[in-house]
């Protein structure tokens, strides 16, 4: 039985998919186990049997993969050993922010290895979902997880993400590739400062746009158009999509800012940020109304929430991130995923830190406070991705 709560283009009911008869071991246990938490976060049905279903399941799944992993001789990449670590991790980051996730991240980076070239064409799916975890995932990571492997690896996310053959509005990450792709580069500037790297003498990054490029494309993107160019059959929605879109846009500008990368002047980055932050919570905000009416955009909006977080907690508004909070319970209700409960928890934090942290800085000082407090912040390492 799969629940589909992340169609973002009708409200749709339980349903028995043709696949399941195709579906391996593994992903028949990781599919229980994904269902059994979204019954117990929802309070559906029996409680006591959803928890017994997950620790059997969960138990039953490890204990394959690694049979799988054991055995593992071929050259080339086992696609269902690849499509099932891909897939433990989405059924560990459903069950926390925080945790083993990045352990199975690790595993599945490990299959890859040096098969990048098999994976175009052949595993798209499995990998474009892989690859966001990563990306998004290394958003919020602390210096102490950025090693100089790691830009290799987003170079080849940058190479490969728009040449996947994937209908990405119809993944749980339906983001604007010009969007993806901002992201990516941002998370090579950080991993390449974070290890005293420099654009001009590592050759693996001579060629990234800088930081500020980074800020002019994002400015430059139009979320109506982009909205426009999505198939036929999601443009009954398209009012949702622009503000996604618009809501990703924001959320890249502003994570650009709080990563304390160079940029223009102080003052044209301050003008520029407070635009920003109101742009984002409006289409937030935009997204939970038309929940209201049977909209389904905000499902996808985690990542944009809490970047939208630290930015209210930093300027102290308070009634923007109590809105924040009580919408990420909203999610988790949802979706039936405990990451966005993690997410709340994780801003109520930051915004105790905050206010601690600004009773000895001024506001206009806000970027240098970030940029300082980053590794504490994100400390724990979390993942806030649907």
């Amino acid at each position: 039985m799969i629940v589909p709560d992340l169609s973002p283009n009708a409200p749709s009911s339980y349903y028995i998919t043709e696949a399941w008869t195709a579906c391996g071991d593994i992903e028949r246990h990781l599919t229980v186990c994904i269902v059994s938490v979204h019954k117990l976060i929802k309070c559906i049905g029996n409680i006591h049997e959803h928890q017994s279903l997950l620790l059997i399941h969960q138990a039953s799944a490890a204990s394959k993969l690694q049979s799988m992993i054991s055995a593992a001789t071929e050259p080339q990449l086992d696609v269902q050993l690849f499509e099932a670590a891909s897939m433990f991790l989405c059924a560990q980051i459903q069950q926390s922010a925080y945790g083993p996730w990045r352990t199975h991240l690790q595993g599945a980076k490990a299959l890859i290895g040096s098969r990048q070239e098999t994976i175009l064409g052949r595993y798209d799916f499995a990998f474009f979902s892989f690859c966001m975890v990563d990306i998004y995932g290394t958003t919020m990571a602390p210096s102490r997880l950025l090693s100089k492997e790691m830009i290799a690896e987003h170079m080849l996310y940058l190479e490969l993400v728009g040449r996947l053959d994937v209908d990405v509005p119809n993944t749980l990450t339906p983001i604007p590739s010009a969007v993806v792709e901002a992201t990516i580069t941002i998370n090579i500037h950080r991993i390449a400062r974070s290890n005293g790297l420099g654009a001009t003498n590592d050759p693996r990054h001579q060629n990234m746009p800088s930081p500020s490029a980074v800020l002019a494309s994002l400015q430059q993107f139009d979320a109506t158009r982009w909205a426009r160019g999505l198939p036929s059959d999601a443009l009954t929605y398209s009012i949702g999509w622009v503000a996604l879109a618009q809501g990703y846009q924001a959320a890249t500008m502003l994570h650009l800012f709080q990563s304390g990368l160079p940029l223009a002047s102080i003052g044209i980055q301050n003008n520029i940020r407070w635009v920003t932050y109101r742009t984002l919570i409006t289409a937030i905000k935009d997204l939970f109304d038309q929940r209201l009416h049977g909209g389904t955009h905000h499902k996808f909006m985690l990542w944009p929430m809490v970047v939208c977080g630290i930015e209210a907690a930093f300027r102290m508004e308070r009634e923007d991130l109590d809105f924040l909070r009580d919408s990420l319970e909203t999610m988790t209700l949802d979706l039936g995923s405990l990451t966005m409960r993690g997410a709340a928890a994780f801003l109520k934090n930051v915004s105790k830190h905050c206010e601690n942290r600004l009773d000895h800085l001024r506001r206009d000082h806000l970027e240098d406070s970030i940029a300082v407090e980053w590794d504490k912040i994100f400390d724990c390492a979390p993942v806030f991705i649907v």
